[in-house]
């Protein structure tokens, strides 16, 4: 036996399935959204460290800070000894404070142990950094290596120089060889 529906009933039906529709749709999007959230803003390739909200970090932990304690020696690039450099360069920098103009005073040396190509010749460098303090603000300068990026080990020219000598090498405008490349079984 076939029951017959008002078109009141009809309307009201067909606008449940279009809400019920919407509020799926909606609880999808909610869900990818907290994920993403979560996750950070590459997913599961977010490093943990760039996460926006850390499942373990507390209140007292998110307040502290991280890093190492102030004095640690750390695990980073190592360099090379002042004996082993090839040059000793003094890097005197600036006589005056960036921050107040004022003089600045000698407070010691740091080193910076750096690996430079002159085209063809390999010369390790050791930099001696000096380090300035301001009287006035306290501020402690210490003078940046020539050519140098912050923290690496190689200087422009040679990261220059390895790039230009890799991109000869491995340029699609040379002729390759005729023989096809072989794996060994």
């Amino acid at each position: 036996m076939s029951r017959l529906f008002c078109n009141e009933c009809i309307n009201k039906q067909i606008e449940i399935d279009r809400l019920r529709k919407e509020n799926e749709s909606l609880r999808n999007e909610n869900y990818k959204l907290k994920k993403r959230l979560k996750e950070g803003y590459f997913g599961s390739s977010t490093p943990s460290s760039k996460k926006p909200v850390k499942e373990t970090a507390t209140l007292d932990k998110a307040k502290k800070g991280g890093g190492a304690k102030k004095g640690h020696k750390g695990h980073g690039r190592k360099g090379f000894d002042v004996k082993e450099a090839d040059e000793v360069v003094d890097v005197k920098g600036p006589s005056t404070c960036h921050k107040c103009g004022r003089p600045l005073q000698n407070v010691g040396t740091k080193f910076r142990s750096v690996i430079d190509i002159q085209p063809v010749i390999v010369k390790k460098i050791a930099y001696r950094l000096f380090e300035k303090r301001c009287g006035h603000c306290k501020k402690t300068i210490t003078t940046p290596a020539p050519k140098v990026s912050p923290k690496c080990l190689y200087t422009n020219r040679a990261l220059a120089y390895l790039a230009e000598e890799y991109y000869k090498k491995n340029s699609i405008d040379e002729p390759k060889s005729a023989k096809p490349l072989s794996y060994p079984p």
